[in-house]
């Protein structure tokens, strides 16, 4: 409740549309523009001490042409699984949110949960949109 003499921020809900927007974008352009093609020839699992959580597995990734890429899959969601055996097929195409490993298709991306936050924020900044407006339109004359 408000207290006299104090008023709310018309700025609200575009403070909370904003990150909403970041989050759920941030996750799925991490998500989508990953790409990696090879097999997994070193796999490394540290944990953040002293309670062992918030684990990142590197994993270095041979391509066939012998090349190696390095990937981190940390605690979140746009990262690939922690954990996978060094000899394991990856396969994750840029702008393709599944992925494979030895041939079979993972889709575990929780694309309707990002389709929400995003929606909530794209629902935050309408409103602040259309609230300046109202606030701005001009009264009729009588």
């Amino acid at each position: 409740m408000d207290t006299p003499g104090q008023q709310r921020s018309p700025h609200a809900p575009l403070l909370l549309a904003l990150p909403a927007l970041l989050f759920a974008g941030s996750e799925l352009y991490q998500r989508a523009e990953l790409q990696l093609n090879g097999t997994i020839v070193s796999a490394t699992t540290g944990c953040m001490q002293p309670w062992n959580n918030r684990c990142a597995s590197t994993y270095v990734i041979e391509a066939r042409d012998g090349s190696r890429q390095t990937y981190v899959a940390g605690s979140v969601d746009h990262a690939l699984p922690r954990r996978l055996a060094v000899g394991t097929v990856v396969v994750k195409n840029r702008w393709v949110l599944s992925y494979s490993l030895n041939g079979r298709k993972i889709d575990d991306f929780p694309i309707f949960f990002y389709a929400g936050v995003a929606v909530l924020g794209l629902g935050g900044a309408g409103w602040w949109v259309l609230r300046r407006a109202s606030r701005t339109a001009v009264a009729p004359h009588h």
